[in-house]
């Protein structure tokens, strides 16, 4: 029988013994270097798992472990049912998100067939790798996929999207970047980067997310891109926004649709990655609208020499955070981003 320790393990990560993947940054130098990277087929995980990580049999010891475990068990059966008869390929879809991003991020790709020795194992026999010409292989085997519920405060079920992943130098096999990447899980005790799922994909109850295939599938989608999206910045180097839209868009039903991934480059910590809504098609300063922050920033601007501003206008919309734009003497454009009430300068 499996012992508490386990259960939790297996719940919280879902992936080798609950071993992280460290963080190591991608330095400038092997950046400047690399120009083609071999992207190793993503395998699909045996099952999609829908968990209660905040079930209140979890409080129960042993017994209440188990109890929540088999609950996992029968939602997992029916997810992984569900998405497989809905035609959802985890590996082809990350496959295909990773090539655009990395793409855009000014790298050619090149996918690359090699043997997993196990599902949350990255690639170890490179003996046909005599066929590729890449500089560097990047390999997100490690994954775990599916309908999670992370969080005591809040029971909504979120999209997640858990991956290891690991960029190393061809041929010489040194590593040369690594990362844990946690999309719509949310856990300040695990060091990793994680990002939140927009609420608009999140589900009251599992059976919300089993009764609407096309909405959760969407979810898994933004989330695939979301995770894309970050590896494609890390490797690349630059802050940039990078459109999502393609890979994840809402039911028209479901509101206002959440496509751009405003990434930065920074050590991961929690929640260091915001999920932006998506810019109108023409910018907000065109059309002079001003927000609660537009004051600060102009202040803000002028204090960091830009002169003769010509007041701080949104170029998103109005949220929890927010973006302005100055337009200073010379064509000169001072940034900023607001988030929670904080504002600071973007370079």
């Amino acid at each position: 029988m499996r012992t508490t320790a386990v259960l939790v393990c297996a719940m919280i990560f879902l992936m080798s013994g609950c071993a992280l993947t460290p963080y190591q940054p991608m330095d400038a130098a092997s950046r400047q270097k690399i120009k083609t990277i071999g992207l190793i087929s993503v395998p699909n995980p045996a099952q999609y798992h829908g968990t209660n990580n905040s079930s209140p049999a979890l409080m129960f010891g042993a017994l209440g472990a188990i109890a929540a475990f088999s609950t996992a068990e029968s939602r997992t059966e029916a997810l992984t049912s569900m998405l497989r008869g809905a035609g959802f390929d985890y590996g082809k879809r990350m496959e295909k998100a990773l090539t655009s991003k990395l793409e855009q991020a000014g790298y050619k790709v090149v996918l690359v067939t090699l043997p997993h020795s196990g599902e949350n194992k990255f690639a170890e026999d490179f003996s046909t790798m005599g066929n590729y010409q890449v500089d560097a292989l990047l390999d997100v085997a490690k994954s775990g996929v599916g309908y999670f519920d992370v969080n005591f405060a809040d029971s909504a079920f979120r999209p997640t999207v858990m991956v290891q992943t690991q960029l190393i130098s061809w041929p010489g096999q040194q590593p040369l970047f690594s990362e844990t990447i946690l999309f719509g899980y949310s856990n300040p005790l695990m060091s990793s980067t994680q990002i939140p799922a927009p609420s608009s994909y999140r589900s009251s109850n599992f059976e919300g997310v089993l009764n609407n295939p096309a909405r959760s599938i969407q979810g898994l989608d933004y989330g695939i891109a979301a995770v894309a999206s970050h590896i494609a910045q890390r490797l690349g180097g630059a802050r940039h926004a990078i459109n999502t839209s393609i890979y994840a868009q809402q039911p028209a039903s479901a509101g206002s649709v959440a496509t751009n991934a405003t990434l930065r480059e920074s050590t991961p910590t929690v929640s260091n990655v915001t999920i932006m809504r998506a810019q109108p098609s023409q910018p907000k300063a065109a059309q002079a609208n001003l927000g609660k922050y537009s004051y600060v920033v102009e202040k803000m601007a002028k204090a960091n020499g830009c002169q003769g501003g010509t007041g701080a206008y949104l170029t998103t919309d109005a949220g929890s955070v927010e973006d302005y734009r100055v337009a200073c003497d010379a064509g000169v454009v001072y940034v900023a981003r607001c988030e929670y009430g904080m504002c600071n300068q973007l370079k």
